[in-house]
Parts: structure tokens; sequence; C-alpha cells
């Protein structure tokens, strides 16, 4: 500071003094008079009274001018202190903004979860109020099952059970007595099943004792899974870099009744010769049997308040089969366990996993491997590295015969859910 206002004082002296110095360049007092003198010192005592005047002037402005900065030191210094302070609020505010944001994402990510959470808490109380309502409906269904017993116990001749009149449906007419078996054909077509599931109830000594209420499912409510019978070439061993593909494009998806309505080959037949002979015919094969249209007794049997009419079939071994007709919901069933349905060779309808297999065959005859849907990898990559080496092998994807799972439908709150039957629910379709 003090350079500075030295350097202010030299130039303001330049300027004040300039005048007058350049002014005595151009006087020669040689060539001057005693008067010319005696008016030149008068008017340098004037000029000097004037420098004298014009130095105390600059000597107060310079001094007017320190004070001046010594002020703006201090608003400076004050000012600097300030934008200090406003620098170290800024970068708290900027940590702070920073820890906000971080709480604003957690909470993002927080409130994303809660939303999924709820999403998940409203399906499971949407199946819980669908449960619970089945749960109503069986134990309404099972409080008219024991008075329909009570009745027959108490010796009640009255009739529970309606069957529909109104339809020409052929099981219908035959159990009220309106028609009679002697020469039809008939197509065997799943019309509902009862799943395998059930509730536990408890157990005793370390074996399980569990009483099933098994759930009625319309095959109108479901879909079936189809894997039909192929055996298909593979012509590039790379594509088994993607071999559960092949597998799963010999699966099909459809709602079972159209299932059923359009693929007429692989439902059972059943032909009636007179009423006392039938041919069952299903997957390239026929056996026949002795039949016979039989009611039971209550003595033998507890038919919930139904007449307890069956089919009794009698094959070549003499063994018996008894296929139950049951009255539910006004129709009538031909109703068949799956023991009996696998007995009787009918198409399985229990499959609730892939079945097609990739195949390695050297020749027709020559050694052969295979893989399924869940083989290990690292199989299948040897079978990569051999197959481009070795040229004789043929690949195929193969499925030994047909085969068919029921799966429930999807729903907004459920995903599709393979339902394993423990009865399979069949009406007869008349073939022309």
């Amino acid at each position: 500071m003090k350079c500075y206002q030295k350097s202010l004082l030299l130039v303001f002296s330049c300027l004040w003094f300039a005048p007058f110095l350049y002014a005595q360049e151009e006087v020669d007092v040689n060539d001057m008079n005693k008067r010319e003198l005696r008016r030149f010192a008068t008017q340098q005592l004037k000029t000097e009274d004037s420098l004298k005047q014009a130095i105390n002037k600059f000597e107060r402005d310079i001094a007017s001018k320190n004070a001046f900065i010594d002020q703006n030191r201090a608003t400076i210094a004050d000012l600097n202190a300030k934008l200090e302070s406003a620098q170290s609020k800024t970068k708290e505010l900027e940590q702070r903004l920073i820890g906000l944001e971080e709480k604003a994402n957690n909470n993002a990510l927080l409130l994303e979860e809660s939303q999924k959470a709820n999403s998940g808490l409203n399906k499971q109380i949407t199946i819980l109020k669908d449960s619970i309502a089945l749960l109503v409906k069986t134990q309404a269904s099972l409080k008219e099952t024991i008075a329909s017993n009570q009745n027959q116990t108490e010796g009640t001749t009255t009739e529970t059970i309606s069957v529909s009149s109104s339809t020409n449906d052929f099981l219908n007419q035959l159990y009220l007595g309106k028609v009679s078996l002697s020469n039809q054909d008939f197509a065997l077509i799943p019309k509902g099943i009862i799943g395998e599931r059930g509730l536990e109830t408890g157990k005793d000594d370390g074996y399980y004792n569990s009483n099933t209420v098994g759930t009625f499912y319309n095959t109108s409510g479901l879909t079936v899974c189809f894997q039909g019978e192929i055996k298909k070439t593979i012509p590039n061993v790379q594509i088994l870099k993607d071999y559960k593909k092949l597998i799963e494009a010999n699966v099909t998806f459809t709602p079972a009744d159209q299932f059923f309505s359009k693929n007429a080959s692989v439902l059972p037949q059943i032909s009636f010769l007179k009423g006392k002979l039938m041919s069952l015919k299903s997957s390239g094969s026929s056996t026949d049997f002795l039949f016979s249209l039989s009611e039971s007794s209550s003595e033998n049997i507890n038919t919930n308040g139904q007449k307890g009419y069956y089919f009794n079939l009698t094959d070549d071994n003499e063994k018996e089969h008894k296929l139950n007709l049951f009255v539910w919901q006004g129709e009538v069933y031909l109703v068949f366990t799956t023991t009996q349905w696998s007995a009787l060779g009918l198409p399985d309808l229990t499959t609730g996993s892939f079945k097609s297999r990739v195949v390695r065959q050297q020749g027709l005859d020559g050694y052969k491997s295979e893989v399924g849907y869940n083989s290990d990898d690292y199989y299948i990559n040897s079978w990569l590295r051999e197959g481009n080496r070795n040229k004789n092998y043929n690949y195929y994807t193969i499925c030994d015969k047909d085969y068919i799972g029921f799966f429930t439908k999807i729903t907004p709150f459920q995903k599709s859910a393979y339902v394993k039957p423990e009865f399979i629910f069949c009406k007869l379709q008349t073939l022309e």
C-alpha cells in the first residue's frame, strides 16, 4: 500500500509541476532588465505561493485518498470474511443436499419395494378370499352330504340328488332310465378333475393322517399342456446349445375344452355291443371287456343319496373294474381314479414336466445317449465337441408318446399351476 501511495504522489506531482517546469525552460533571465527581473521575481513568488497551495491541496487529497483506501481495506476484509463464510455455508449446504438426494433415492426404493409388497399382499388377499369362498362352498357341500347320509340312515326314500333332464346328454338320460345301452359308439371326453392336493389334519405316532378335501376343476377353467409323440431330426449340431428350446418346442398350452374338441385322435373311444360287451380303444390299441350296468346297494357302499350306478368291466384275466356314475351339480359323469385310468391303458393325464428328450445316436442302431430338460449343461457341451469331430452321429428330438397335463389358467392374481388329478370326470359323446 505504501508503494501505491508513493506512486500516486509522484503522478500528481508531475501533473502539478509540469506547467511550471515547462514555463521556466522558456525564460532567459540574462536578457532581462531590473524591471523585468523584479516583475519575474514577483511572478515567481506568486507561482511559489500557488505551488505551495497546490502542494497543500495535493497533500490533503492524498490524505483523503489514504483514508478512503483505509476505509475500503476494512470493507474488503469484511467482504472477504463474508465470502469465506458464504463458501463454507455453500459447502455445508451441498453436503446436506447430497444427503437429502441419497435419502430421496432410498425413499424411492423403499416406496417401490413397499408398492411391490402391497401388490403381493393384495394378490394374497384375493387368493385367500377365493380360498375362503371355496371352503365355504365345500363346507356347504359337506353339510348337504351329511344331511343326505342322515336321511338315508333314517330310511328316508326321498331322492336328494337331482339330475338335469333338459339336455340330451347320454349319461344323464341313462341315469334317469330314459335310454339303454345296446350298440353305440362314444368318445370318452374328460370334463373335470378333482385335484390330488388336500389339507393335512394331523399326524399320529409318526405317521401322517390327512383328510383331503379335493377341489373340483371344470375343464373350462383348465389349460392342457400337450407333448406329442415325435422323432424330429436336428440338422445342425450347433443348435444343441439351445437344447432346452428344442424340448420346449414340442409343448403347447391350449384351453382344455378347445383341446379335446380339436384332438379327437387322442381321446379314447368306447363301443358297446348289445349292452354286454365293451371295446375300449386308445392309442391305437383295443381292449375288450364283459360289461354290465350295475346298481350299488346302500349296504355295500356309501352312495351319499345317489342311486349308486356303476359300469362293471371284466377283462380277459377276469379282473373287475368298477367305474362309478357320479352326479355333480345336476350332471352325471363316468368317474375314473387315476389308478383305474392308467390300468385301462388310457392316455396319461398326469404329466407335469417335460417328457421330450434330445437324443444322439450313431447310425441307425449304434450307440445312443440322451438328455432331458434338466440335464447337466457340461454333458451337452461334451456332445458339441464330439459332434464337431465325428460326423457319424445323428441328433433327434424324441417324445415316445403323447402326454397330457392339466394346469390352472393364468389370472391377474395367480400364475398357472400344475394340477395332478386324483379323479377324472368324463362324459360320453355319441359318435356318428
